[in-house]
């Protein structure tokens, strides 16, 4: 189970929130700084990164990733499943 920590809206351009992950099947590992982007109608979420400057451009460097991309792609889209339900219950109802 994934549970969704201090989730804080933020909107200031694609940036939509930042929100701690905890996996409780990992033995209740919190991941601190996680970040929910929505840009043109697509959702994405980034582990926590440090940001960088290369040839002028900003860059940023993951601190949590799996080496095999296919796997580290499901990881994300597993906590993203996790973040749109976690959304879905904060909606109040009319």
């Amino acid at each position: 189970m994934i549970e969704i920590l201090k989730f804080e809206m933020i909107s200031k351009g694609p940036l939509i929130a930042k929100f701690n992950v905890k996996m409780h099947k990992w033995g209740g590992l919190i991941i601190k700084g996680c970040s929910l982007f929505d840009s043109n109608g697509k959702k994405w979420v980034s582990m926590p990164s440090q940001q960088y400057e290369s040839e002028g451009k900003k860059k940023y460097f993951p601190y949590i990733s799996y080496e095999n991309k296919d796997i580290d792609q499901k990881f994300r889209d597993t906590i993203l499943l996790a973040v749109n339900e976690y959304l879905e219950k904060m909606k109040p109802i009319n």
